[in-house]
């Protein structure tokens, strides 16, 4: 069976896929799991690539947090019946998102989850559709973000299938780099197993 976000609807379920360290956003870099819009952190003293999965992320975030240097720790999370059909081909281990009191949801950004490349941003999408952005250049609401992936798939057929990717960022950095805006987290709901 071939996974679409057609077969979404609003309130689905879904799950943190892998974290990252990036660096500091400025008001021209987006907040994207595109590491090409929203580059990756210099990691020389925390990677040996144990801690990997196939989309490039760390499995867990107690080796980024130990980090320093000026990096901003996020997570990122896929529909969950997405990552049911991709577990094996990526050694994916499904997470629920930790405490809600300590990351902050900044939005959704449409991705191919096969070469984790961005709709909006490897691919222009949000310029030439007239795609709604909030102040942390991602898609606001999880309807929205559903249509777009469809959009996505009808025009990028070839990147098909697209999804929401909800990006998130924790809210205390020990390095104390300046977090993003973000959204009322009351109006985002994560389910996870």
């Amino acid at each position: 069976m071939r996974w679409s976000s057609e077969t979404l609807q609003a309130g689905y379920a879904r799950c943190v896929v892998g974290f990252d360290a990036r660096q500091p956003r400025t008001e021209q870099s987006p907040a994207s799991l595109s590491p090409v819009a929203w580059q990756r952190a210099e990691l020389d003293q925390a990677d040996d690539g144990s801690f990997a999965n196939g989309f490039n992320l760390f499995i867990a975030v107690e080796p980024l947090l130990a980090l320093h240097g000026g990096i901003q720790v996020v997570a990122f999370d896929l529909p969950m019946s997405l990552t049911d059909v991709v577990l094996s081909t990526f050694g994916l281990c499904p997470l629920p998102l930790p405490s809600l009191n300590e990351w902050s949801f900044l939005g959704f950004d449409i991705v191919d989850p096969r070469t984790q490349s961005s709709a909006i941003y490897d691919f222009s999408m949000a310029a030439a559709h007239e795609i709604r952005m909030n102040e942390n250049g991602l898609i606001e609401d999880e309807v929205s973000a559903i249509k777009a992936a469809v959009l996505a798939e009808s025009m990028i057929p070839e990147h098909a299938p697209f999804c929401p990717c909800g990006v998130w960022v924790k809210k205390t950095n020990r390095v104390g780099a300046t977090l993003p805006k973000t959204q009322d987290q009351q109006k985002h709901r994560t389910v996870c197993f």
